[in-house]
This record gives structure tokens, C-alpha cells and sequence, in this order.
């Protein structure tokens, strides 16, 4: 009969961690299984979230409400079939963190290469920024995940990036709304935060069509617009169809 010490038996526990998270490493998914590449999935991984609500200056828990889960599911559809999603909202609606954490759940899933525009680099970088602060929230508040470093390229102060990486290979870069043009290869998901005020909308909405274009035998990325109601032309008239 072998006696393991308990010592031995903590080195035991650690190596077989180890090789679990290596495991799990290579295989690209950093995620539990609940958190499964389903929409039921990535609604349960949504809910495990908390936000920062500017407003009152205080982290939130996600809420768990019917029209969060709603876009939730419409988001993974649009993410698996290809097909743009147009989401006009009011503010304090909490849409554009729901999306983040759908962003961060494919990232996590395996390697993923996004693009997040915002309406010029600076509210581009905070919206980068809060991948980062999700992700550092699993990580603090679920140790048990044991969840590896993710990394950054900063734009301006300790809120802003440029660029969030992880390190099953997946990148999210950051994009200018009112440059006109996107540039881009390989990219699953693009993101048009802010749309309603860039001033060449219809010109972005192209260009994040084309990046994302599939070929004839393979679904394309996922274009994902998101705007607070807007009087812009440019908006006014993609909505209307004209």
C-alpha cells in the first residue's frame, strides 16, 4: 500500500492541473463546458458577467433580462450564419456590454480575429478596453477556472487598448469610425459600435461586408452594427433602406 504525503499529494493536485490547462490550451477553448459554442451557452456565459456602470460609478452584475437574452441568441445566429445584425437601441441599455461579452465568449472558444470600431480610435480603445476588463473580472472572480494572462497593446492610459489578444491566438484590433475604410483579412467578427455617427457609414458597413465575405462553399464572418437612435443622413438612409 503507497502512503502519499500531503505534500506529494498537493504536487499531485498541481501536476494534474497542470496538465489539464495545457490540455485545454491546445485544444484553443479556455472556457468550462456550460460555456459551450451554443447560444444557450453563451447566454449562461453573458449572465457570469459584471460591467462598470459609468453612470453611478459602480461594477453592476449583467442583467438578466428577456431582451438581453433575446439579443444574445439573435447575435449567435448572426455569428454562425453570416448574416449582419442591425441593432438600433436607446441608451443605458447595456447592449453594447452584452456584445462584448458574446465577443470574449468566441474569442475564448478558439482563435478568433475581431475588429472593433467605435466612432473615432479614442471610444474605439474603451470599447477594446472592456474585453480586457471582463476577462480580468473571470479571473478574479472565478479562480478556479484558472483562466491564463491575457495581453495588450495600450492606446491612451490604463483604459484604452489598442489591440486585446488571449492566448489561444485570438486578437481584437481596433478600428476608426470616421476613417472611411477598414482594412482587414481573415476577420470572423466586425463590430460597428457608435454607427450612427460615422460620417461615412454606408461606405464602413460595405467594407466590413467585403472583409467578411465567405467563399461560395464556407459562411463569411459576422458584421455586428450597433447604434444609439440617430437624426445622421448616412444612418438614415441605410435604415431606411435608401
Amino acid at each position: 500500500m503507497a502512503i502519499l504525503s500531503i505534500d506529494k499529494v498537493g504536487e499531485e493536485q498541481q501536476k494534474r492541473t497542470a496538465e489539464r490547462l495545457a490540455r485545454r490550451a491546445a485544444s484553443g477553448n479556455l472556457w468550462p463546458k456550460e460555456w459551450s459554442d451554443t447560444p444557450e451557452g453563451a447566454w449562461e456565459f453573458v449572465k457570469a458577467q459584471w460591467t462598470w456602470n459609468e453612470a453611478e460609478k459602480e461594477v453592476q452584475p449583467m442583467p438578466n433580462l428577456d431582451y438581453l437574452k433575446r439579443y444574445t441568441y439573435e447575435w449567435f445566429e448572426g455569428y454562425k450564419s453570416g448574416r449582419c445584425l442591425i441593432t438600433e437601441k436607446c441608451r443605458r441599455m447595456v447592449i453594447s456590454w452584452c456584445a462584448r461579452a458574446l465577443e470574449l465568449h468566441q474569442m475564448g472558444l478558439g482563435r478568433c480575429d475581431q475588429i472593433l470600431c467605435g466612432e473615432d480610435l479614442l471610444q474605439a480603445a474603451k470599447h477594446v478596453y472592456r474585453l480586457k476588463y471582463l476577462y480580468e473580472g473571470l479571473q478574479s472572480r472565478q479562480p478556479q477556472l484558472k483562466l491564463p494572462a491575457c495581453s495588450d497593446l495600450k492606446f491612451e492610459g490604463e483604459s484604452t487598448l489598442k489591440q486585446f489578444s488571449l492566448p489561444n491566438g485570438s486578437t481584437c484590433m481596433y478600428a476608426n469610425g470616421q476613417a472611411g475604410k477598414l482594412q482587414g483579412s481573415g476577420v470572423s467578427i466586425i463590430t460597428l459600435e457608435e454607427f450612427g455617427t460615422y460620417r461615412y457609414a454606408a461606405s464602413m458597413l460595405g467594407q466590413a461586408q467585403i472583409i467578411t465575405q465567405g467563399s461560395a462553399k464556407a459562411v463569411g464572418g459576422f458584421v455586428n452594427v450597433i447604434t444609439n437612435a440617430s437624426i445622421h443622413p448616412e444612418w438614415q438612409r441605410i435604415k431606411n433602406n435608401k
